[in-house]
């Protein structure tokens, strides 16, 4: 047989069994697949677009201010997708097409941004950074307030999951305190935890530092006549707790909330003088050995709408299309510990999640993915502290 026989028989050989496994897969799913694959291009175009949106801002704070488009460079970046084209079996012109129309884009939006008068900050000192950060953050809670409760963490799916991990913790908690007097919730945004407290101890009282979500929470506690709930206004940075020594049985700051305070340390001191013997506590910090940030960048959108940003120090908080850098600082587990030394007993501390917040979010909408990396993180909060989340909980001696 020749060699062109022989090369023809096999290619066609290799054609039936691709087309019967194909077959027996179905065109649905095929189909299924394509979408998923859309929807991580263009996750991945948008991370590139939001990488575009910093240059331009960089560029802009120089004086004078840079070139949008700077053609040498842009070419480079066209001549490296040329050669990795190649490498991954695609049509190279093809590749340049793709990747000069999202160049294309990127510098659209850049000149609309500049065509729009968007203001870039000079140099700032540590302490207008600060003010920035807090100003922030009650900009985005303003922005948030009406619709927290139903869509924060929609599109974050490993947000979700840890929600659902706390929650439980919380429980289980709950169930071991003796006594169910006062428990407080400082950081209580629009009151979610401020009312399943509500149900377990004769008064809860949450505290925030935002108006807005404060205004949310006190609707809810008038629509569902909820009478054993407080909700008051505090800056912790500059107030303290208005309740007597040993009055409370049980303080909570869910959520990161613990790592959003400079002044932490204060923070502990008067939960100390609160809280009666006994009672406990349980406090949520962001994780500064997280398997997360062991990459200095993921290229793909994450599954937290928080992050903390370790070139800047501080907390990133993806709302919508818009991110909002606010106050935070991240802890390890031995920190967390050197915090409630002294007057507390530190019972058990759990990081959590850990595999899936590295994931895309498209990739945790599967049931059964999510059912997997939820039991892998379980296991891991116990084992290992690389959760993106420490949780801390402990008692008064």
């Amino acid at each position: 047989m020749s060699a062109t026989k022989w090369a023809s028989l096999s290619t066609n050989e290799t054609f039936q069994k691709e087309y019967f496994m194909l077959h027996a897969i179905g065109l649905p799913v095929l189909g299924q697949r394509i979408a998923a694959v859309d929807r991580m291009i263009l996750d991945l175009v948008k991370q590139r677009q939001i990488l575009s949106h910093h240059v331009g801002l960089i560029k802009r704070a120089k004086i004078p201010p840079d070139k949008i488009y700077n053609k040498d460079r842009e070419l480079s970046r066209i001549a490296s997708c040329r050669e990795i084209a190649e490498e991954v079996g695609l049509d190279a012109d093809f590749a340049q097409g793709l990747l000069y129309s999202i160049i294309g884009e990127s510098c659209k939006l850049q000149m609309m941004e500049l065509q729009n008068g968007c203001e870039v900050p000079c140099d700032v000192s540590d302490e207008e950074w600060r003010k920035k950060l807090k100003q922030n953050l009650l900009i985005l809670t303003e922005s948030v307030a009406d619709k927290y409760d139903a869509q924060y963490h929609n599109g974050f799916s490993a947000l979700g999951l840890y929600r659902e991990y706390e929650g439980v913790v919380l429980s289980e908690v709950i169930g071991t305190l003796p006594s169910h007097g006062v428990a407080l919730d400082i950081g209580c945004a629009t009151g979610v935890k401020t009312f399943e407290l509500a149900q377990s101890f004769e008064l809860a009282v949450g505290y925030d530092i935002s108006p807005s979500m404060l205004g949310v929470a006190c609707k809810k506690a008038l629509s569902l006549g909820t009478e054993n709930v407080e909700f008051s206004l505090l800056d912790l940075e500059t107030g303290g707790l208005n309740f007597k020594n040993e009055s409370v049985s049980f303080v909570l700051m869910n959520l990161g909330t613990a790592s959003d305070v400079p002044n932490i340390e204060q923070v502990i001191a008067e939960v100390q003088r609160v809280l009666v013997h006994g009672g406990k506590f349980l406090f949520s910090f962001y994780n500064s050995n997280a398997l997360m940030y062991k990459w200095s960048f993921l290229p793909w959108g994450g599954s937290l709408a928080a992050e903390m940003n370790h070139e800047i120090n501080c907390l990133d908080v993806c709302i919508g299309k818009e991110v909002f850098p606010v106050y935070a600082h991240a802890y390890s587990t031995e920190e967390v510990h050197q915090l409630f030394s002294g007057n507390f007993r530190i019972e058990k501390t759990l990081t959590f999640p850990t595999v899936s917040p590295i994931l895309p979010d498209s990739l945790l909408r599967d049931e059964k993915a999510r059912g997997a990396l939820l039991s892998i993180d379980n296991g891991l909060a116990v084992t290992r502290d690389m959760g993106a989340y420490i949780i801390a909980v402990g008692e008064k001696h």
